[in-house]
């Protein structure tokens, strides 16, 4: 059968395009702000912890001395806190016939790549998340007024949040960040007192975002609100889709944020095993011959840690 050849048609350039549900959902991850990488070369390790009970921290030592006589000693006592990194994972197969069919407007590979590493992402959000609104972990404290649509004109986010800002402090951390779910952003941003406290006498017109909620606590520490906005889908694959918010409405939490050194404070990190995983979350692709296929792996070996627990703190919504 001869080429089909046309001296006037045009390609179709909108075919080299495709379109992807959820296409901005990764924009919205927030877990590797709160619990940043640590690289462990093993999978299992202990670190040294300096505690102000045991430690000395913030204490004064110091003790009237007459002359000729001793000086007042303290010992050093140094305890220690441990990890464990878990490895977990998936792969896509890619058969030759799938890739073939679409080569010619995008690769399935890079597309299903970066599938695989958003997927493990929204993991690691959901574990943070679990991880960070943990009452288990972090002390919970009502809201002064439930936070429910009925309450807009009286719940008070705002001595909330200065109450939790001082809670922190008075065990001798400085928390740096708020976090809360995006329904929960939603029901406070158009609140009387929060919109009164931001905009005030000084600057009509401001409207409520994380920036200016950050800014309005600014002289107590606060650097940063990150908003939860993200969804995951819990239905089975070929199911209709069931989406669910990662992050819940029953907490906001206000702590303490670092990364890199652990002695750089901060409420945790995410350790990974880079041995195993070069990075938190790696993707590797390998050919699967016999299958006529290319398979995409997506893993990472890590935990969730909570290295102190005292530079945090959480306010229980009471959210409906």
């Amino acid at each position: 059968m001869p080429v089909y050849q046309n001296s006037v048609a045009l390609p179709r350039q909108e075919l080299s395009d495709y379109a992807l549900e959820a296409a901005q959902s990764a924009s919205q991850f927030i877990g590797l702000k709160l619990l940043p990488p640590f690289a462990s070369n093993l999978p299992t390790g202990h670190y040294p912890k300096v505690t102000i009970q045991a430690g000395g921290t913030l204490s004064t030592s110091s003790k009237k001395r007459e002359p000729g006589a001793n000086f007042a000693q303290i010992t050093a006592q140094i305890s220690d806190d441990s990890y464990t990194c878990i490895g977990d994972g998936f792969e896509t197969k890619i058969p030759d016939e799938v890739e073939k069919a679409y080569e010619d407007y995008f690769s399935v590979e890079s597309l299903y790549s970066r599938i695989a590493m958003e997927n493990k992402l929204r993991q690691h959000e959901g574990d943070v998340a679990a991880t960070i609104f943990d009452s288990g972990t972090f002390d919970a404290v009502n809201s002064t007024v439930a936070y429910t649509a009925a309450n807009k004109a009286t719940m008070s986010i705002v001595d909330d949040i200065i109450a939790g800002i001082r809670r922190v402090k008075a065990r001798g951390e400085y928390p740096n960040t708020l976090v809360l779910s995006g329904s929960v952003y939603d029901r406070i941003r158009t609140s009387t007192l929060l919109q009164s406290f931001i905009a005030g006498s000084v600057n009509p017109g401001a409207i409520v975002t994380p920036e200016t909620i950050a800014n309005a606590f600014s002289s107590m520490g606060i650097k940063e609100c990150l908003i939860g906005e993200s969804y995951v889908n819990t239905a089975p694959l070929n199911a209709t889709p069931s989406l669910s918010p990662v992050w819940n409405n029953t907490y906001i939490f206000i702590g303490n944020v670092a990364g890199g050194a652990l002695q750089a404070g901060g409420v945790g990190r995410t350790f990974y095993w880079d041995k195993v995983s070069p990075s938190p979350f790696y993707i590797e692709t390998y050919r699967k011959e016999s299958e006529k296929s290319n398979v995409i792996r997506a893993y990472a070996y890590k935990t969730q840690k909570i290295v102190n627990a005292r530079a945090g703190t959480l306010i229980t919504t009471q959210y409906s």
